[in-house]
């Protein structure tokens, strides 16, 4: 069994939950709205802005067996 965990910005979930349903093996996903930062952090390890300036992102959960095989990556999407 794997466990795969991805983190991507809000507006390309719809995106990326129809690419998994292509995948064949794969059972289910889950999606959970969550906000962080990255880059950007001050070097004591606390944040330099106010925790209203978090990014909103989702967090994508899935489960699967050992034999599916790595999905191809897609060419970057025009923004």
């Amino acid at each position: 069994m794997k466990k795969v965990e991805a983190f991507i910005k809000s507006i390309r979930l719809s995106q990326v939950m129809l690419a998994l349903h292509h995948v064949e093996g794969l059972t289910g996903a889950t999606a959970t709205q969550a906000a962080g930062f990255g880059r950007g952090h001050a070097a004591d390890g606390f944040s330099a802005h106010d925790v209203s300036d978090l990014n909103p992102i989702v967090r994508i959960e899935v489960f699967c067996s050992d034999t599916v095989e790595r999905v191809p990556p897609r060419s970057q999407p025009s923004s």
